[in-house]
């Protein structure tokens, strides 16, 4: 959410400024002048506010509920009171963390390092989301997004992620493969979860070591996960940025507005690929849709 304009009466329009979490902590007019204030307590219940216009994104960047109380992150709603999901988490459980034993619990009790942008999704900190108060005022009014900085956590789980499940196999065999490899997800217009992995269509500059498309398909029969899988391919040189590029843009009709795809690389972001959007701080932002504000968030870890 870059901006909202009030309808009734007299048109105002107001651009948001949000905080490292992605919390919204202050609203400005088109000069930059502050004219709402927020301040929350960890789990997300407002403490302080100064708020003469009206406003439903507020904690995390998330839209509260005001009939209900609630904040609603698609496939569930949170209670800041209890700190505590309204209904229990259908995703998958990963075996390997214990704090997913408690389906109910929110962002494993970590809120001040945590957010979950799906209802279904941790996305934990990390160095890159110490964004200040005041350069959230000092960006509201140019109009950057509050919607970004809980996607790039996401992409920055998701890196660590694909260098587990795609590349420590292979890495654990002895077999040294020099490729770039990355994971997203998106929600659909219905809050399904879509995943997809991929890889270059190429290893390193004019090999012919191709990444075994059979391979991967294998580990997925063997595991039961079900995701799309790009790249891997014998013949091109797609950089798998680019192959995840020509993937958002055939299933944009899918996505509603605003919508953002989060990617973890495992690899860096090469020079050419970054020219694709905006590239800063190991995080490569690209507008897919500039109409509906739909944008690819890939982070390199």
């Amino acid at each position: 959410m870059i901006s909202q304009t009030q309808v009734s009466g007299t048109p105002t329009t107001r651009f948001y400024g949000d905080d490292g979490l992605g919390s919204v902590r202050l609203l400005t007019d088109a000069s930059g002048t502050k004219t709402d204030s927020y301040d929350y307590d960890a789990f997300g219940n407002l403490i302080a506010s100064s708020t003469p216009t009206p406003n439903s994104y507020r904690f995390a960047g998330e839209q509260n509920d005001a009939s209900l109380g609630l904040y609603y992150l698609r496939a569930r709603y949170y209670n800041t009171g209890v700190g505590r999901f309204w209904s229990r988490d259908m995703a998958e459980i990963n075996p390997d963390d214990p704090r997913e034993l408690n389906r109910y619990v929110y962002v494993a009790d970590n809120p001040a390092n945590a957010v979950d942008p799906s209802g279904y999704l941790l996305a934990e900190n990390v160095s890159e989301n110490q964004q200040s108060a005041e350069e959230a005022e000092s960006g509201a009014a140019t109009g950057r997004a509050a919607a970004d900085g809980p996607t790039r956590l996401l992409a920055k789980n998701l890196s660590t992620e694909v260098k587990r499940d795609v590349l420590a196999p292979y890495n654990e065999a002895g077999v040294k493969i020099d490729i770039t490899a990355g994971k997203g997800k998106w929600l659909d217009n219905q809050g399904n979860i879509h995943e997809f992995r991929g890889v270059n269509n190429y290893i390193g500059k004019g090999s012919q070591k191709f990444f075994k498309v059979a391979d991967e398909q294998r580990r997925i029969a063997e595991t039961g996960r079900e995701f799309d899988y790009l790249g891997g391919n014998r013949t091109g040189n797609e950089h798998f940025e680019e192959l995840v590029k020509d993937y958002v843009e055939k299933n944009l009709s899918q996505m509603p507005p605003h919508a953002r795809v989060p990617v973890g690389v495992a690899n860096v972001i090469c020079d050419t690929c970054q020219l694709m959007g905006e590239y800063s701080g190991k995080t490569l932002t690209v507008i897919v849709d500039a109409v509906r504000d739909i944008k690819i968030i890939f982070v390199e870890y």
